[in-house]
């Protein structure tokens, strides 16, 4: 139950039983191609880095804790690319 003027929190978040193996979901963005007119999420899981739901991770190694994920598209690329941040 919500009230106003009052600071409370949310409920918890549920498990996700998806191609990761059950490992925890923590960081997700979406990374848009402007030449091809699609975009993909780039997923934590973990200690894995996925893309668009896929079982196979792209890169390892990470600490299991959210990263910071910032697209950004170079003035001379014409491709996007997604940087990541870990602690």
């Amino acid at each position: 139950m919500y009230a106003p003027q009052r600071i409370q929190s949310r409920f918890g978040l549920s498990a996700y039983a998806g191609p990761f193996g059950g490992l925890p979901l923590h960081s997700v963005r979406q990374l848009n191609d402007r030449v091809l007119g699609i975009g993909t999420r780039v997923i934590g899981a973990g200690t894995n880095l996925y893309m668009s739901f896929s079982s196979t991770p792209v890169d390892t190694g990470y600490s299991g804790n959210p990263l910071s994920l910032i697209p950004f598209r170079p003035s001379q690329s014409p491709e996007s690319w997604m940087y990541v941040g870990d602690a």
